[in-house]
């Protein structure tokens, strides 16, 4: 990891063990808000994108104010830098949605492009075909960049290229699947870590059935978009009905007909 990098996943550590010191009932409390806040995204997406622009783009801008802070010996300026960078980011973020919006479709569908080519690379190097062998996600990504890290590069440059692109000419459309992409992974890994501290066992089922743990995924992900283009559809719908029953009525008299 970068070393400016390093403050915030430090904290973010922090943030995390404090929670798994506090006990069960505050990190189930924690889960089912990350599962509330996952279900809004999933099913009102398109509402809420520009707080959720502000709820990223802030702590982000603290992050990084404080490595400024840290970088340019302002130290006695600490707070103030970390809110005035936190403000600017924000501001420029919302005045920026739509290329923001569109770098994160690039991010995303380069992402999901690069796993699913990795997965296939990786054909039958499975827990289940290696006996005694329990790889960790950095040990299977490790393995699967061996055998063709340049495809799954170029996998990854050219959609995450065309999640760009279409980002940038289809921003409502863009809105929708990313927040829904985004609320099915935060409501599924809220209901997965909710299932591993009920049935520790959950999680290993889950990873013994890869297929129908992506399955279900999917079936989430599609849901909130059928759901959100539905509502984007009455919606506009709507507005122009509203729209029609608010244009001024021609109130002029027909012409009176000539008399022969």
């Amino acid at each position: 990891m970068p070393a400016e990098l390093q403050p915030i996943a430090d904290l973010f550590n922090r943030a995390v063990n404090g929670l798994i010191e506090q006990g069960t009932l505050v990190m189930v409390l924690a889960a089912v808000g990350a599962g509330l806040v996952g279900l809004s995204l999933l099913l009102w997406g398109r509402i809420v994108n520009r707080a959720v622009l502000v709820l990223i783009a802030f702590p982000m801008g603290m992050g990084i104010g404080s490595i400024l802070a840290e970088k340019l010996g302002l130290s006695a300026w600490l707070w103030l830098t970390v809110f005035s960078s936190a403000a600017a980011l924000t501001v420029l973020v919302i005045a920026l949605a739509r290329v923001v919006w569109a770098l994160l479709a690039g991010l995303l569908l380069g992402t999901l492009v690069g796993f699913t080519v990795a997965w296939l690379m990786l054909g039958d190097l499975t827990p289940a075909s290696q006996p005694g062998w329990n790889p960790t996600p950095m040990d299977l990504a490790q393995s699967a960049w061996a055998v063709g890290g340049l495809k799954i590069v170029a996998a990854m440059a050219g959609a995450g290229a065309g999640g760009l692109v279409l980002g940038l000419f289809l921003p409502r459309t863009t809105v929708i699947a990313v927040t829904s992409m985004l609320g099915a992974t935060v409501l599924c890994g809220a209901v997965a870590a909710l299932a591993g501290m009920a049935a520790p066992e959950a999680v290993a089922r889950m990873q013994a059935y890869p297929l129908l743990t992506m399955g279900v995924f999917a079936g989430v992900l599609l849901l909130g978009i059928i759901h959100q283009s539905v509502s984007e559809v009455r919606a506009r719908r709507a507005k122009a009905k509203s729209d029609d029953d608010d244009a001024p009525k021609d109130v002029r008299k027909p012409p009176k007909p000539s008399r022969a």
